[in-house]
């Protein structure tokens, strides 16, 4: 350690040099006469100001080497302490239960048996006391070794400072941070976009995802609040992307819709109704889909039905001691529940004999027989529903109308059941399927006759690949791995673990554990100068940079909202599709939705919907968040004025006022959507000849970014080629203007991004492109090949929003969304 410091002191010396010193080569100094020559060479040195303070460093290290001596005791102490704690209150609970049976049965009990009795307490008396002396002997010893750790990280703070000029240590602890964090991240990121599918390699559910609200049942019939849907959880070869839908009026079975993938179901197109037959019927709605074969509650006999399509074969089976008295708290007839898991399949049941409380069982798939079953402690009227992960029954209840937990699991593998609280939202307040999918990892529920998911994250135990920071080691070296297991998931952030960690004892093993690790600072210290220095900073800047893409990529992190500090668009997401419109009309294929591009204060969250049979613009329908907009509940209903009809759909809201276009005359419109007056403006130039491929009247697409409010037109003069306006809001006049070559009868729409024209075409049925973009800062096009995948063929509104940076399509009657991502400078 010492030689290490020397030379740290003497490498510091040789670095401050430099180059300064001159070496006089060829620069002769002759003494005497005869030829005689004295060649002598000389160079000149400024040495630092200062030199390192070895002795200073030494003097904190000696001291360390005592402090640690003394601390191992002490944590020995500690041991013997919490074994002592643990010994006296196990005598404490059985003096306690001896005392309540006394005061129940006091005549059972004689004067000698409580005199027995008080003797006991008065010896668990004296052994806390004197456990409580010794603890306080060692809370002395601990404060004065955390006075001298405090003045030695003192010391260590002010060599840092002085010395660490180039901020060698600050840097490196930093990039040690963002690289824990990029590892968890990426972790999270494989979890959710690669999941390790049908492996159990966790400890359990972490948390739950927000709802994910797909649509509306295929029945489009609100009244069908009953019912299932999801994925083959074992699925034939053919049939891996099949989904499969089943609604009702009532809590029954009578029949089974199925789709050949995703897509298919949010059209309603399915390729095989099957109708039940009458005697088959089933009742409750908590059945599932397993290897091409239907698995439900019968409703006569009572008991378990199997339906399979592959061989159209039907079985049933009763278990005697099943009871149909005991439901789930959300509907009637819930008694028996099927689930799946990475394990096989499961039913649960109560029974009288159980009292009501919910029996597990594993069912041999084809026999059709119970395997196994495991009792358990919850009541099931009082339970909402259950699943199964990986051989775990995971229960939940309802907290409030808005609020689902899961709160207890029962382990079939170990037979330990736990209460826990992960709760997460519902979409509405009562739903009557849910399930696990194990070939895809999520929750499948049918909530209010809505298709909604939801992603499982787990607790997993993989630990990172990075060496770990300085105070970590300690963990692995020490008693005290469950404190620091904390730090670790946490990725050692001083502060946050300063606030976690209140205790003096903790406090100070974390001053110690700095100084334990003085030896490799010293070490790391010697080993950086400023150029490696700088290739640290960059690769530092890389690593934050992609951090934080991979926070934005999985929302854990809001993207840079409002600037445009890239260089474009990078690429475009898949569609997210949302659901049909809200008129639930598939005629309904000309319209627009998406929020204010400028909202103002209070409006935040409102969305925007309008569609027609036809390119007019006749009624406007405002929702006030999310989940209205999908429950299709407007809090505002506009009909466009007698004279203010408009024509085209490629209309926007900003600033809480709507911009669109009319006729008679051809001009630009704006529909105060506060005080309902209308205004007009027309653009001489512009033409109403020129329109978007999709569809006729198209002519002036409004657009919105983070510089503000755009129109794009074509003329007779620009001869048919897109012209971009700026727009002020204020006087609804044209600021300036821009011609560009992109010819707009060829482009399916465009829209603005950090004043950035971005214009799209068709590439087949599927695929659309950005092929061509015009910058108005530096009025530079350039040409373009972006690609991204359409739901369906034609979509007749396509505009960016600039508060959350997605796209918003209105796509063939469907509500569509994609996220932006950019080149970041």
């Amino acid at each position: 350690m010492i030689s290490s410091l020397c030379f740290f002191a003497l490498l510091s010396s040789a670095m401050a040099w430099g180059l300064v010193g001159q070496l006089s080569e060829g620069r002769n100094e002759t003494g005497g006469g005869g030829g005689g020559t004295g060649d002598r060479c000389t160079c000149d040195a400024f040495l630092p100001s200062s030199t390192f303070p070895i002795a200073d460093l030494v003097e904190v290290e000696q001291t360390a080497v005592e402090i640690s001596q003394e601390l191992e005791l002490e944590m020995g102490k500690l041991e013997e302490y919490e074994t002592k704690l643990t010994s006296y209150a196990e005598k404490i609970i059985k003096l306690t239960v001896e005392i309540e049976k006394m005061e129940k049965n006091p005549d059972d009990y004689s004067e000698a048996d409580t005199s027995e009795i008080k003797v006991e307490i008065k010896q668990v008396e004296a052994l806390i006391n004197e456990l409580q002396l010794s603890i306080n002997v060692s809370t002395t010893v601990f404060e004065s070794l955390r006075v001298q750790i405090t003045v030695m990280v003192e010391t260590l703070n002010r060599l840092e400072k002085t010395y660490d000029r180039n901020l060698v240590l600050v840097t490196r602890r930093e990039y040690i941070k963002v690289q824990l964090q990029l590892e968890e991240c990426e972790r999270r990121h494989q979890e959710l976009f690669h999941p390790n599918i049908g492996s159990c390699a966790h400890t359990g559910i972490a948390r739950l995802g927000k709802p994910l609200i797909s649509h509306l049942n295929a029945d489009l019939n609100t009244g069908q609040i009953y019912g299932g849907w999801g994925k083959d959880s074992k699925p034939i070869p053919d049939r891996k992307s099949m989904y499969w839908y089943s609604g009702y009026t009532s809590p029954s079975m009578v029949d089974i819709k199925f789709y050949t993938n995703y897509k298919n179901l949010i059209l309603r197109a399915h390729f095989n109704h099957q109708r039940l037959h009458s005697s088959w019927y089933g009742t409750g709605n908590n059945f599932i889909f397993r290897d091409n074969t239907l698995y439900y509650q019968n409703k006569s006999p009572f008991g378990l039905a199997k339906l399979n399509f592959t061989t159209s074969q039907y079985e049933s089976r009763v278990i005697p001691k099943a009871s149909s008295r005991f439901s789930y708290s959300n509907s009637a007839n819930q008694n028996f529940d099927f689930a799946a898991d990475e394990t096989g399949l499961w039913v649960t049941y109560a029974s009288e004999e159980s009292s009501g409380r919910m029996i597990l069982a594993k069912i041999d798939e084809p026999s059709f027989g119970v395997e196994e079953e495991w009792q358990t402690s919850v009541y099931k009227p009082g339970v909402s529903n259950a699943f199964m992960v990986c051989g775990v029954l995971y229960v939940l209840r309802s907290v409030d109308i808005h609020t689902e937990e899961i709160f207890y699991k029962f382990d079939t593998k170990t037979r330990q059941e736990s209460y826990i609280s992960i709760q997460f939202e519902r979409f509405r307040e009562k739903y009557s399927n849910l399930d696990y999918n194990p070939t895809d990892q999520k929750l499948y529920m049918y909530n209010d006759g809505y298709y909604v998911t939801y992603h499982l994250w787990f607790n997993h135990t993989a630990e990172a690949t990075v060496e770990p920071p300085l105070v970590l080691r300690y963990c692995e070296q020490t008693r005290m791995k469950n404190t620091c297991d904390y730090e670790k998931s946490q990725g050692v952030d001083d502060d946050v673990i300063r606030n976690v960690f209140k205790s003096p004892l903790t406090r100070l093993l974390r001053g110690h554990l700095r100084i334990r690790n003085m030896t490799l600072i010293v070490n790391q210290l010697e080993s950086f100068d400023k150029s490696n220095l700088e290739v640290i900073r960059i690769e530092f800047a890389k690593l934050q940079r992609k951090l934080e893409e991979c926070q934005i990529e999985q929302e854990l992190i809001k993207p840079d909202i409002g600037n445009c500090n890239h260089t474009g668009i990078m690429n475009i997401s898949r569609p997210v599709v949302i659901q049909m419109n809200a008129n639930l009309d598939a005629g309904y294929a000309y319209g627009g939705w998406g929020k204010d591009s400028k909202p103002q204060r209070g409006s935040e969250s409102m969305y925007w919907y309008s569609a027609y049979q036809s390119t007019q613009l006749r009624n406007f329908y405002l929702y006030s968040n999310y989940d209205n907009l999908l429950r299709r509940s407007a809090f505002k209903s506009i009909s466009t004025a007698s004279g203010w009809v408009g024509t085209g759909n490629n209309y926007m809201v900003y600033n809480n006022a709507l911009y669109y276009q009319i006729n008679s005359p051809f001009s630009m419109a704006k529909l105060n959507l506060t005080t309902s007056s209308y205004a007009h403006r027309v653009i001489p130039t512009a033409s109403s000849r020129f329109s978007y491929s999709y569809s006729a009247n198209q002519n002036l697409d409004f657009a919105a970014d983070e510089n503000g409010l755009w129109v794009m037109y074509a003329s007779d003069q620009s001869k048919g080629k897109m012209v971009i306006a700026k727009i002020d809001p204020k006087s609804f006049g044209i600021e300036d203007e821009w011609n560009t070559n992109a010819f707009k009868q060829l482009a399916g729409n465009a829209f603005m991004v950090c004043g950035v024209m971005y214009v799209t075409r068709s590439v087949d049925l599927t695929t659309e492109e950005i092929y061509y973009a015009y910058d108005t800062r530096t009025n530079q096009e350039k040409h373009l090949s972006i690609p991204f995948p359409k739901f369906q063929e034609k979509y007749s509104n396509l505009d960016y929003n600039p508060t959350d940076q997605k796209l918003y399509m209105y796509n063939n009657g469907f509500y569509v969304s994609y996220n932006v991502k950019f080149n970041k400078e």
